[in-house]
C-alpha cells in the first residue's frame, strides 16, 4: 500500500498501470461524466467498499478509505472546473432549471465561486433579448425563458474564479406555445 497515495495524484495526468481502452481514449466529456458518478459516493460508501476487501488490519482499511476519498475530491474538483457544471436540466413553468453541480457536491469541490451568465439565441444564432439571470444562487438555478416560436439555443456560461469561461448550449424546440422539448445538450 505504500505506493497507493493521494498527495501526488493528479487527475489530469493520471495513467493506469495497465492499458485499458476506456481510459486510453478518455476525453474531457467522459471525464466529467465519470466525475459526476464518482461525486455521488459518500465516505461511508467508500468505507463499506474498502471493508468488503477484508484487509488484515483496521489501519489498512482506514488508509485506503482516506486515500480514495482524497482522490475522489481531487477528481471532482478538477473536472467540475474544466467543463461547465450545470446539469440535470428541466423546464418548469416557462423556466429552464438546472443543478449547479459545484454547489450540489460542495463537500468535494469546496466553496464554489462560480459565476453564471446565460443568453437565449434564435435558431439562426442571433441573440434574443438581454442576458438571462439565474433566479437563485443555490444548488438549483432557473432562467426565465423568453417566449419564442421555433428553434432556440440557450447558452449557459460559467466561470470559477479567474479561470476560463466554459459553456453549455441547450438546443430547444419551442414550436408550441410554452411547450418545450430539448433537442440536444452540447458542452463546449
Amino acid at each position: 500500500m505504500a505506493r497507493f497515495e493521494s498527495e501526488l495524484f493528479e487527475p489530469a495526468t493520471w495513467k493506469t498501470a495497465y492499458p485499458w481502452e476506456p481510459i486510453n481514449h478518455l476525453d474531457r466529456f467522459d471525464a466529467l461524466w465519470a466525475a459526476k458518478i464518482i461525486a455521488r459516493f459518500r465516505e461511508q460508501h467508500v468505507r463499506a467498499a474498502v471493508q468488503s476487501a477484508q484487509y488484515s488490519s483496521a489501519e489498512a482499511t482506514e488508509y485506503v478509505t482516506r486515500m480514495l476519498v482524497e482522490r475522489q475530491r481531487k477528481i471532482v474538483r478538477y473536472w467540475f472546473t474544466k467543463l461547465s457544471p450545470p446539469d440535470d436540466f428541466a423546464v418548469q413553468d416557462g423556466q429552464l432549471c438546472f443543478a449547479d453541480l459545484s454547489v450540489v457536491h460542495r463537500r468535494l469541490v469546496g466553496t464554489p465561486t462560480m459565476k453564471v451568465v446565460a443568453r437565449q439565441y434564435q435558431g439562426d444564432g442571433r441573440p434574443r433579448g438581454a442576458a438571462l439571470q439565474p433566479t437563485s444562487s443555490d444548488a438549483r438555478k432557473c432562467l426565465e425563458l423568453l417566449t419564442t416560436h421555433g428553434y432556440a439555443i440557450v447558452r449557459i456560461r460559467t466561470k470559477f474564479s479567474e479561470r476560463d469561461w466554459h459553456a453549455v448550449d441547450l438546443h430547444i424546440d419551442m414550436s408550441l406555445d410554452r411547450w418545450l422539448r430539448f433537442i440536444g445538450i452540447e458542452r463546449l
